[in-house]
């Protein structure tokens, strides 16, 4: 798989090294009706098989031995060549048994107005983002077809696979370069609800508009409206869909509720727009709970809430006196009523 790059007055070939067998490559290009062999290609790159082997002798440690033995990736750059102008190459590979060469590679070198070189700034954010990703050995190819880390990052994933591919960039080193060009999910569609009941409000939405990696999950928090306050109490739940059921909320309670997509390698992406929806309303035809409920916390109206809530999960007051303060506790957190009125209730109880 032999691959090209272009500029307006050069041409880099890059192939992959047949180690077991090749013991030297020459570049060759068409002129007229000849193959010609390109003047120090055989050199530049029997200097380059040299020094792969001088690496592999003296490398120490695992990890940085396997790095340089799975990089048999040569290159030989044909350089002062005329803007947008076609050539012809080919490489040839050569053992005891002769030569073989491979197939025609017809390029175009781009036109002048191209021609211009990355600024030290671009230079310094390429060499950062292929240092962070173990790549230091793709600088140069990038540089070379002027892709620094900006561009890189604004291309779909198709073409940014195409880049990579076309560079032979090596498919561990691709992952972890997408990885660290990835955004996080944009927003996702403003929650919407599907069904709403006393305890339970069932929302739906759009998933975000792409950005690289798929959604693996979704973020879903929620907080009791409190008067005119922009302060949010969130609690969340995690799905996987774009759906979701949120359960034992208090009756006759609003609610807002926001959404946000998760990404393998960036995480937790950008919130959706906040939606308010309502629980329907129940009652507790208990007075001695509903009582109980109002002397135990302050606002007669939240009080009524848990009220209803209990006795629709049919708590009587006594039954909830028999209980241990750690039962009861776990009993109203996961109805999700506030801190605070937890407290209070368990306070009171204790009182009589």
């Amino acid at each position: 798989a032999v691959s090209a790059i272009m500029t307006h007055n050069s041409v880099t070939i890059n192939w992959p090294h047949s180690q077991a067998s090749v013991s030297g490559y020459e570049v060759q290009q068409l002129k007229g009706d000849t193959w010609v062999a390109v003047v120090d290609s055989e050199s530049a790159v029997g200097e380059q098989l040299r020094r792969m082997k001088r690496d592999r002798r003296h490398i120490s440690g695992c990890e940085e031995a396997e790095r340089v033995r799975k990089r048999p990736i040569l290159a030989f750059t044909r350089e002062n060549l005329v803007g947008q102008t076609e050539y012809k190459f080919r490489v040839g590979a050569k053992n005891s048994g002769g030569q073989a060469f491979s197939d025609v590679i017809v390029v175009q070198t781009e036109d002048e107005k191209w021609a211009r070189q990355l600024t030290e700034e671009e230079e310094q954010r390429l060499r950062e983002l292929c240092k962070s990703c173990g790549c230091e050995e793709y600088f140069d190819r990038f540089a070379r077809s002027l892709y620094d880390a900006e561009t890189l990052s604004r291309l779909p994933q198709d073409e940014l696979r195409e880049v990579m591919e076309k560079l032979q960039i090596l498919p561990k080193h691709r992952e972890k370069l997408r990885a660290a060009l990835s955004f996080p999910p944009r927003a996702p569609g403003r929650p919407l609800r599907s069904s709403v009941s006393y305890d339970n409000i069932v929302l739906s939405w759009d998933p975000p508009e792409p950005s690289g990696y798929p959604v693996i999950e979704y973020v879903v928090q929620f907080s009791i409206k409190e008067g005119e306050s922009e302060v949010r109490d969130w609690k969340e739940v995690r799905c996987g869909i774009t759906s979701c059921k949120v359960e034992n909320l208090l009756a006759s309670t609003d609610y807002f509720f926001r959404v946000a997509a998760c990404n393998e390698p960036q995480g937790q992406g950008t919130w959706s727009q906040e939606a308010l929806y309502r629980t329907s309303d129940v009652d507790c035809e208990d007075e001695q709970l509903l009582e109980f409920m109002r002397e135990a916390l302050n606002t007669k109206e939240y009080a009524d809430r848990v009220a209803a809530q209990l006795y629709h999960e049919q708590w009587t007051l006594a039954a909830l006196q028999a209980l241990a303060c750690e039962k009861l506790d776990d009993i109203l957190r996961r109805m999700r009523v506030k801190e605070g009125a937890v407290h209070a209730i368990l306070q009171k109880l204790k009182k009589e």
